[in-house]
């Protein structure tokens, strides 16, 4: 398998090189997401279970996967570009 991804020209996520959007990233993600998380959560339980645990359970739990869609598109974003550069690279390095 190192091989075959050694053909495509993909780097590990530690290369100094590329961003990574990480669990820095991921954690403010989810303070931000947190907020509206809270507020969704708790709307939409019963009256009589608002002052339980059911409004933070479903807060974290939707803020933690949307924090990590968020870092999942931002990392596939960069990737399309740090590849794109790449190609730009290849390019002008052919060219000469």
């Amino acid at each position: 398998m190192a091989k075959n991804t050694a053909k495509q020209g993909l780097k590990p996520a530690s290369s100094s090189s590329n961003f990574v959007a990480g669990w820095g990233f991921w954690l403010i993600a989810f303070a931000v997401l947190y907020g509206p998380a809270w507020y969704l959560g708790r709307e939409s339980v019963f009256e009589t279970e608002r002052n339980s645990f059911v409004p933070w359970v479903i807060a974290l739990t939707l803020a933690a996967v949307g924090a990590g869609l968020l870092s999942f598109a931002v990392n596939y974003v960069m990737g399309i570009r740090a590849e794109s550069v790449r190609k730009q690279a290849r390019q002008k390095k052919k060219k000469k």
